[in-house]
């Protein structure tokens, strides 16, 4: 979910006005930046329980 809120502070910097200046390049970066991070973190804790798993359900025929 941080990397959600990361993501979302990301867009409001990158608001571009009507003299094609963003609104705060720095934040657009770091969000983007920490957001991917956040979500790769989350990817990570994930994969080791999907291997565990993976052939349980490979064996029971699902």
């Amino acid at each position: 979910m941080i990397g959600s809120i990361a993501f979302g502070a990301s867009a409001v910097g990158a608001f571009v006005r009507r003299t094609g200046i963003t609104e705060d390049a720095l934040l657009a970066n770091v969000g983007t930046f920490f957001g991917a991070l956040c979500f790769l973190g989350a990817a990570l804790l994930v994969l080791p329980r999907f291997r565990k798993r993976a052939p349980a359900l490979r064996e029971s025929g699902t």
